[in-house]
């Protein structure tokens, strides 16, 4: 009964968006990327649309979540892309296709290019293959992140201790409790593809930093607890080094004046924190207000 009812919906939303994308004067534009199911070891293609609409609103619809064999070679993604393509009818109003940068991917660019009517694509083909520069700064941050992997280590560990288990966890926030620590933020482990995560992890056991210490003499089994060295390391990689490429990127715009500029734009995003927290309540110690001002601008 509920497979029958969503596959209605998918129906009938499968009709609006055909129409939407087939009225509609402008080009489309396709990100797609594969996706690995962690417990069962099985990757999905996604593929997103993304283009401009007659009123001049971005629209973005998701055409396809599939399964996708292995191996899954540059033969099999082109397939299963192209295939997509054409279900939709969107094969000659393709403007570029945007895609991780790994040669698997060069190669099936290249093969879908020639599967497509070369008359319909822009500028002779040239804007056709588009590379994600999201991913692009993702390896760059995992290069930097693999130098300082040593220095965080244990607080990874740490992270990974006191969530492993609803116990643990349980005593845990009976410490948060005990200390009068007045933060909520859950702990959060880190991800190897979400590099922001490994930021977030840094900012949120900082404002525990007192309660991993308690813990250490309360539970035998956890041997993992960061050094006072450590402990600064990560509050200098969560604070300091995260403005370098804001200040970088000023003194390129301003000369000499960026130093005025950047000290002009911090003052308002902390204008601007002030405001909020003195009309909601809210609670902001040294620590999160040095970190919000530069994820405001």
């Amino acid at each position: 009964m509920i497979k029958s009812d969503i596959l209605k919906i998918y129906d009938a939303e499968r009709v609006k968006i055909l129409s939407l994308v087939e009225n509609n004067k402008s080009r489309v534009e396709i990100t797609t990327n594969i996706w690995t199911a962690s417990n069962q070891k099985k990757g999905f293609m996604v593929v997103t649309t993304h283009f401009i609409d007659d009123s001049c609103t971005l629209q973005c619809r998701i055409l396809r979540f599939i399964y996708v064999p292995c191996p899954q070679t540059k033969e099999v993604l082109c397939d299963t892309l192209h295939d997509c393509m054409m279900d939709w009818n969107i094969d000659r109003k393709i403007f570029t296709v945007t895609v991780d940068n790994c040669s698997t991917n060069d190669a099936m660019i290249t093969m879908l290019m020639d599967k497509l009517s070369n008359p319909s694509l822009l500028l002779s083909d040239t804007l056709f293959h588009m590379r994600c520069c999201t991913h692009i700064l993702y390896l760059i941050v995992k290069d930097g992140l693999d130098v300082i992997r040593v220095g965080i280590e244990k607080i990874r560990e740490s992270v990974a201790y006191w969530t492993a288990t609803p116990k643990r966890q349980e005593k845990f926030e009976e410490t948060v409790n005990q200390l009068r620590n007045p933060h909520t933020k859950k702990l959060g482990l880190d991800c190897a593809t979400r590099w922001n995560l490994t930021y977030l992890m840094l900012e949120t056991t900082l404002f525990y930093k007192n309660v991993f210490s308690r813990l250490k003499n309360r539970e035998p089994q956890y041997k993992t607890v960061p050094s006072e060295e450590e402990w600064e390391f990560a509050r200098e990689i969560s604070g300091r080094y995260k403005t370098s490429v804001f200040e970088f990127c000023f003194e390129k715009l301003y000369g000499d004046k960026a130093e005025e500029e950047i000290d002009r734009v911090c003052q308002i995003c902390y204008d601007l924190l002030h405001e909020y927290q003195n009309r909601v309540g809210m609670e902001i110690d040294v620590v999160s207000e040095s970190s919000i001002h530069l994820e405001i601008v």
